[in-house]
């Protein structure tokens, strides 16, 4: 077992079959210990993805609100449990996300133990903490222990766009069956904040790494708010290893952005 221990990428992805090939290809390249991909397709598609070269292909089945998209790598993370694959963190990012250097699991990894926690992100810029009390009727039906809390167990909750987490917070939401909990379909607030808010409320520590407005390495991570457009990835510091996202790059159009990301692994294969 290497170092860092082995790192799961789970991607999602509903576009091309060559952009999803671009996504696995950048966390391969993006990890300097033994890594999976797990790529999660809509429903009926998987075939189309079979040589994008993941190491699993998971076919969506449940109908998920657009606003809600992100609990697929969640049902990403339920299926590799179930179906034993090995890791001892998990990172998870849309297919618009970019991997400027390699050396993100060990990042990732010693972010871990420097901060004693199991779940990182990147805090977002809305903040859902009036609505906290509004969720009881949810949580109570998934029985997450929440009725002692008469406030947000956190203040910042997570862009679920991209974060990562311990094997020991994924095993403990998919034996409680939280990863797709009945029902999800009807969580009224972000993606981030149910993952967050379930952290904390386990007894388990969520980390925030800056936040989308005010990034820090390794992770950036904005959707160009007010219709902004994000600084281009090559003038950010060096230590910035995650980017999100190629669709919202200031003077560069994604397949741009993407055939600069090629070049980046081309030249440092």
């Amino acid at each position: 077992m290497s170092a860092a221990g082995l790192t799961l990428y789970v991607l999602h992805t509903d576009r091309n079959p060559e952009i999803a090939a671009d996504c696995v290809a950048a966390a391969r390249w993006a990890s300097t210990h033994t890594c999976s991909v797990l790529l999660v397709t809509p429903p009926g598609k998987s075939a189309d993805y079979n040589s994008c070269g993941a190491d699993l292909l998971y076919e969506n089945q449940a109908a998920v609100p657009a606003a809600l998209v992100d609990f697929l790598f969640l049902d990403g993370l339920r299926h590799a449990i179930h179906a034993g694959v090995e890791f001892e963190q998990a990172v998870c990012a849309r297919d618009d996300v970019a991997f400027l250097r390699p050396g993100v699991d060990d990042s990732v990894n010693d972010l871990f133990y420097a901060e004693r926690c199991d779940l990182i992100g990147v805090a977002d810029r809305y903040y859902y903490g009036e609505q906290f009390m509004r969720v009881g009727a949810h949580l109570s039906r998934w029985r997450v222990p929440h009725e002692i809390w008469d406030r947000p167990p956190v203040v910042h909750t997570a862009q679920s766009a991209v974060f990562a987490m311990t094997y020991k917070l994924a095993r403990e939401m998919f034996h409680r069956r939280l990863l797709m909990p009945p029902g999800f379909e009807q969580w009224p607030v972000s993606v981030g904040a149910y993952l967050t808010w379930v952290c904390q409320l386990l007894m388990l520590q969520p980390y925030m790494r800056g936040s989308m407005d005010r990034p820090h390495a390794p992770f950036y991570v904005n959707d160009g708010w007010g219709g902004a457009y994000n600084t281009p990835p090559y003038l950010l510091h060096p230590n910035v290893l995650v980017y999100w996202s190629l669709r919202r790059v200031a003077g560069y159009s994604e397949a741009d952005s993407r055939a600069w990301c090629k070049s980046l692994r081309q030249v440092n294969a």
